[in-house]
Formats: C-alpha cells, structure tokens, sequence
C-alpha cells in the first residue's frame, strides 16, 4: 500500500484543492495507492511521515530531509524556483521530483503570444489613445510591425517554449530556440542552438521570448552584455520567474533605445513597487504575473498527477522530470 498525499491549499485564503478534484484523483490513481489530503501545514505535518508521494510541496528543507522517510515522489504544482532549497534537499535523497512546466505552458503561451501581438500591433498605445478619447491613427500606425517574416528566439526552450513556438509559428515567423541538448525534437523550432549560442541567438532575433525558471544557472541570464547583442528594433518577453532578466539592465537598454519594447509578467520584486521606474518607462506592457492563470488549471493538474503516478507505478520515465543537472539552469529547456 502506498500513500499520495495532495497538499494544495493556501492558510491566508483558507482554500485547498476541491474535494471533486481530490475525489478524481482517487478514482483513477493505480490499485494500491491511498489518498489524503491535507488542508493545512499542521494537517501535512501529521501525514508527511508515511508518504510516499506527494502533491504540492509547501515544505521546508528541515521537513524534507528528517520528516518525510518514505517519500519517493513529488509533483510540484509552482515554479521549482519558488522551493528551491527543499527542492535540492530532495533531489539530494533521491526523491524523484516533476515541475509543473505542463500545467503552465498552454496559458502561458498563450499569454506571451498576447504580448507579443500587442508589442507588435501597438495595442499599448491604441489603448492608451482610446483612455484620452483620442484618434491616434497616425501615431499608432507609425509604430506597427508585421509579425509575419520575423524571427522569434525562444531562451531555453522547455514545455513552454515547445508551446510557444507552436503559435507564433502560425504566424509565419523563423524561430530559434536554445536548448541544453541541441537535439532538435520540437516540430516547430527551425534551428536549435546548445545554450552556449545564445549570443547568436539575441543577435538574429526580432522578437526574444524568455520562459525560463528562476534557479541558481538562470539568474540574471538576460543582462548588460545580452543586452548589447540584441538588435535595436528587439522586442523583448518575459513569462518567465523574476530575476531571470536583470531588471535595470534592461530599463536601461529600453530608455537607450538599445531594444524597441518589453511584454513583462515577471519581476524582480512582485507585486511590482509603485516607483519602479518599469511603469513609467516606454514602450513596456505589464502584467501583474497572470500568464499562468486559468480556470481549468487545477483540472489539468489532477489529470498530470493520476498520469504520472501511473507511470511511475509502471516503471515508465516521467513527464516534466526534474534532475539535479537541470537546476543548473542549462538544462532547464
């Protein structure tokens, strides 16, 4: 008998996981395998020493290594950014871990194609105009771009960017992608480069798309000397995590006219401080880190948990799997 403890819920707010989605999980888990829940961290806390895996991972470092003897499993339902020191801890114990990269990547990409069509097609400023009441015809057309013919390159291509490079390829753009393993098994990639290359990458993009995890080999990945590789007509992405992209580096790579424009969903601070100098600074969109959100996440999540505890029963490899090479950030496409 083995037992899979769903730990999704929020104190602050009172919410957990709803029971419909708790029973689901239930019904199609293997023979053999228990479900609990747990609502609380007092409630994990009791439960923790006889899982064997587990869903969610409101942890401490302390509780991985000494509280959780049997633990052999966990799906991470956040970025592995935001847990990284129980992350580590567990890896270290050979616990096997998978992110929440499937989850994320429709919506996600969805939200990056969003910015990209509204950096590209002056949304910003046709919004703006409307606001004013004013007819800015003239001014917004002299700023559009065709998305059409350009090329997107996507840094550290992963669950995401495979889903990103899916819908901007409708579009009819070239797209490069970095990866670890330059291997290129996405259909929608034209060239893969190893993450070496990225330089060459920046310098032959239109459009940059950044999606990468913050982990100790991704922090300030994008900075000063990326910058000044990118081209001047450059429109920049982040759906990514915070810190991934140096944050002043690129306000002043923007204020300097050394790249065109900025879609932002994460930052370095979040929520993002009423005088951070990103608000007043032109041509950037901003989204209160909303790219991941969607009503039908946690159903898409129940179905990921149920798929990869069977194939883990089954001896099968995981989807999403996380190794300790991977947080060094290379391998994080």
């Amino acid at each position: 008998m083995q037992t899979l403890t769903i730990a999704i819920f929020n104190e602050t707010t009172h919410w957990s996981l709803p029971s419909v989605l708790v029973e689901r999980i239930r019904q199609q888990v293997p023979e053999g395998v228990v479900v609990r829940q747990a609502s609380t961290r007092n409630e994990l806390i009791e439960l923790l020493p006889e899982t064997d895996h587990l869903v969610g991972f409101p942890l401490t470092q302390e509780q991985v290594q000494h509280g959780s003897p049997k633990l052999k499993w966990v799906q991470l339902t956040n970025s592995p950014g935001d847990a990284l020191g129980p992350l580590v801890a567990a890896l270290s114990r050979g616990v096997r871990v998978t992110s929440a990269a499937s989850m994320r990547a429709p919506q996600v990409a969805e939200h990056a194609v969003a910015l990209i069509l509204a950096l590209v097609r002056r949304i910003d400023a046709a919004v703006l105009a409307q606001q004013e009441h004013r007819w800015g015809q003239f001014e917004i057309a002299a700023g559009m771009r065709s998305l059409m013919g350009s090329t997107v390159g996507i840094v550290a291509v992963g669950s995401v960017g495979q889903e990103i490079a899916q819908r901007v390829k409708a579009f009819g753009v070239h797209v490069l992608a970095t990866r670890r393993n330059p291997a290129n098994p996405y259909l929608y990639v034209d060239e893969m480069m190893p993450t070496d290359r990225v330089g060459d990458l920046l310098r032959q993009s239109d459009i940059v798309v950044v999606a990468a995890p913050r982990l100790p080999g991704t922090r300030n990945m994008i900075g000063k000397r990326e910058f000044a590789m990118m081209r001047p007509n450059c429109l920049l992405v982040d759906v990514g995590r915070g810190s991934v992209i140096n944050e002043p580096a690129m306000i002043e790579a923007l204020r300097k006219g050394r790249i065109a424009g900025a879609g932002l969903d994460a930052f370095d601070a979040e929520p993002l401080p009423p005088d951070s100098a990103l608000w007043s600074t032109p041509n950037v969109i901003i989204t209160p880190h909303v790219s991941s959100v969607s009503p039908d996440y946690w159903g898409r999540a129940a179905e990921i948990v149920t798929h990869n505890l069977t194939r883990l029963v089954e001896g099968r490899p995981l989807v999403d799997e996380v190794t300790p090479d991977w947080l060094d950030g290379k391998a994080a496409g």
